[in-house]
């Protein structure tokens, strides 16, 4: 079965929508260090950001997410050569009006699996009679006889 990248893309902060940055800037320069260096772990759910995450998991979102090239540059060369000798087929599903993955995340992690053959779908709500899918929106039931059935169970079968 070949993999179907849901929403995914490089974190990189600053190709983030316009939207996002100063909320990513935000956690990542201030709400980040600070909250981990204070209470030993990032306590996000006060802060109402994503959710608790241990002290190791938020340091190395973090990392990531202030490099150009995401995970793949922040964790070396090794990294970044798994990533380009993949060679399964890979389809990309990402959604126009994701809050949180423009089309630019989406297209700079798709891009590192440089050996596999790769297919890209940008999908936009209308394109499914919907007003909105959004981040998460693909994994709501609602979708089951629309995504699911045009975009996920094809590649499946």
């Amino acid at each position: 079965m070949p993999p179907v990248p849901i929403a995914c893309g490089s974190g990189y902060w600053l190709d983030n929508p316009l939207s996002l940055r100063l909320k990513v800037w935000w956690l990542w320069y201030i709400a980040a260090p600070l909250s981990v260096r204070m209470f030993g772990y990032f306590p996000g759910k006060r802060l109402r950001k994503v959710g608790d995450l241990p002290r190791g998991v938020m340091q190395q979102w973090r990392r990531w997410c202030l490099d150009r090239d995401y995970a793949v540059g922040a964790e070396g060369p090794e990294v970044r050569a798994q990533y380009a000798a993949l060679r399964i087929p890979i389809t990309s599903l990402s959604f126009a009006d994701d809050e949180f993955m423009s089309l630019k995340n989406t297209r700079s992690l798709h891009d590192c699996y440089q050996s596999a053959q790769r297919c890209m779908k940008r999908i936009a709500p209308a394109d499914v009679g919907a007003k909105r899918i959004g981040h998460f929106g693909f994994f709501n039931s609602r979708f089951q006889d629309s995504l699911w059935q045009a975009y996920l169970l094809p590649e499946l079968g």
